[in-house]
């Protein structure tokens, strides 16, 4: 019985978890003038590591307007 209710808070933390990872990638991405479903990307390993880099060393089309 115990372990229904730990498996279910445990789902809830999943859950939270993973709404604080795409969230901030979410917000930051559409200041910059990305398309903000890009941060779907962060949830796995190898491709939030990619994302940060194409971020880091692409032209911003919200700030770098010339």
């Amino acid at each position: 019985m115990l372990e229904h209710v730990y498996n279910q808070y445990y789902n809830y933390f999943n859950i939270l978890a993973l709404f604080c990872g795409i969230f901030p990638f979410w917000v930051i991405l559409k200041r910059l003038g990305f398309k903000p479903y890009l941060s779907i990307m962060a949830i796995f390993p190898l491709t939030n590591f990619l994302l940060l880099f194409y971020i880091a060393f692409s032209k911003w089309p919200n700030i770098d307007k010339e």
